[in-house]
């Protein structure tokens, strides 16, 4: 096939289930004609009760399992070649969706970002390497958004009326700066004196997943 493109990815269902398809377009020589076809095939077979997307991760729910994954591939200058499901996590819920995805750096099918979930009234995180923080938490902020682009970023959850501070650097790692019960104006100061970072003056209402 030459000039080969790929045009997208689409859920589709046969007898009730859902899979994917993978839409693509390719010029070809007939007598002496070039024409462009356009072609589908599945990519995931229709197996899923449900199937929900936010650019670029995929959830995938059956019976009483979901699976979180993300597509992969290789660019070239016609579109994307070996295009692969890749899952990065699994757990036990049918009421689960994904919440938001927070994107510093996208390119077609690969991605640095990650992505809040939900299984049932609980959150957590996942990204493209795997980074998982379990779906254990009752709400979580994604704030100062501005060090996703250089040093780090800082969630903010609730569990049991408690915050905790965690990091989210470069390296894609995540780690805990502190546990406070208590309001978000102290936690402000307590991380500024901690970590150098000034936080937001509020919770902006577009950055929350849940109950904050």
């Amino acid at each position: 096939m030459g000039d080969l493109n790929f045009d997208g990815i689409e859920v589709m269902e046969s007898e009730n289930k859902k899979g994917l398809i993978l839409k693509y377009s390719y010029l070809k020589s007939v007598e002496n004609k070039s024409d462009r076809f356009h072609e589908e095939e599945w990519i995931v077979s229709p197996e899923y009760s449900n199937i929900t997307m936010s650019n670029p991760y995929y959830m995938f729910v059956k019976d009483d399992n979901y699976q979180i994954g993300y597509f992969s591939g290789t660019e070239n200058f016609t579109g994307i070649e070996n295009v692969k499901l890749k899952y990065l996590y699994e757990g036990q819920g049918r009421e689960v969706n994904i919440s938001k995805v927070i994107d510093y750096h996208f390119s077609k099918l690969y991605t640095n970002s990650i992505c809040g979930f939900n299984a049932g009234s609980k959150y957590g995180l996942v990204d493209f390497t795997g980074l998982v923080m379990k779906p254990i938490y009752d709400g979580i902020a994604f704030i100062s958004q501005e060090y996703l682009n250089s040093e780090l970023s800082i969630i903010i959850t609730k569990k049991n009326k408690r915050y905790m501070a965690y990091t989210y650097n470069t390296s894609r790692k995540i780690e805990k700066i502190g546990l406070f019960s208590t309001n978000y104006s102290s936690v402000k100061k307590k991380v500024l004196k901690k970590t150098g970072i000034n936080l937001s003056e509020d919770i902006r209402e577009s950055d929350i997943i849940g109950k904050l």
